[in-house]
């Protein structure tokens, strides 16, 4: 049912029994109804993260990308997705934040928020005024208003956007697309990952650069070196040294951008029990009284 605002009525009304991560807004028109159950579901939560189209300019400079990070502010994105601030963390650490291998290395920029110096470092780039294509997924209740962020932090840097509304199903076609992005191609799109997914640096799908790269296309040889360094690393404390590495590798080469982190919630008819609580939705070991 891709309208939120008629998912959330059939909730209420009892049409549907359960809703995957639903919209913090509209679950206020349900909270107190004593049939509606509205809970976090993944006791760990997800990443928000800018994906870079690194192929095409003026992304395909790293002084463009390092702009993005000085005009990003994460809570400008937390707060438009979250409505409980419980909910939600500024966190620019790349392997995310609360587990064994985070590093806050290299996030001075993230950290800092600076739309003049953002503004300035993008013109310095060599960025000449053209559209910025934003693909936005406009019946994602998460990803959405993300991208609505996005056009603003954009236009507050100075930059042209087109801002384009497709549903998620288009843009997970659409992504693969190299093609120039006034070609149905693209610069920039936001979208999320479990923690449980992005923690480990061998496995964090994400930020894997050149032949491994997933969208985006990102290559530096130091992190593709420096992650077949950490796969064979049996120390714990060298592998410690070599996440942090990989850590301001990442933030130098803005291979993506993390947005913070935030748990999600599900909303459920009362009747339903023996939800599991975990970073997927599992449909087993549910029941209908």
């Amino acid at each position: 049912m891709p309208d939120a605002a008629v998912a959330t009525a059939a909730l209420a009304k009892g049409e549907l029994d359960l809703l995957e991560s639903p919209s913090d807004d509209l679950m206020r028109t349900v909270e107190k109804n004593p049939n509606v159950v509205i809970e976090p579901n993944d006791p760990l939560g997800y990443q928000l993260f800018l994906v870079i189209n690194h192929l095409h300019p003026p992304f395909d400079k790293k002084e463009a990308r390092q702009a993005l990070m000085w005009g990003i502010k994460q809570t400008d994105y937390l707060a438009a997705i979250i409505t409980d601030p419980q909910r939600y963390q500024a966190c620019p650490a790349v392997f995310g934040c609360g587990g064994a291998s985070e590093s806050r290395l290299g996030a001075e920029a993230l950290a800092g928020f600076d739309p003049a110096k953002a503004k300035a470092i993008l013109t310095g780039s060599g960025y000449d005024g053209r559209p910025l294509v934003v693909m936005d997924p406009a019946d994602n209740t998460i990803l959405h208003p993300a991208a609505l962020v996005t056009a603003q932090m954009l236009r507050r840097m100075g930059a042209t956007v087109d801002l384009q509304a497709m549903d998620w199903s288009t843009l997970t076609q659409r992504r693969a697309s190299k093609e120039p992005p006034g070609q149905v191609g693209w610069n920039l799109f936001v979208t999320n990952a479990t923690l449980t997914g992005i923690g480990n640096p061998l496995l964090h799908t994400y930020v894997k650069n050149c032949e491994q790269a997933w969208y985006g296309w990102p290559c530096d040889k130091k992190i593709v070196d420096l992650t077949r360094q950490w796969a064979v690393e049996t120390d714990s404390a060298k592998r410690k040294e070599i996440t942090d590495a990989l850590q301001q590798a990442h933030m130098d080469h803005v291979s993506y951008i993390p947005l913070g982190q935030y748990r999600s919630i599900v909303a459920y008819r009362k009747e339903l029990t023996g939800l599991i609580r975990a970073p997927s939705l599992f449909y087993w070991n549910i029941e209908k009284r």
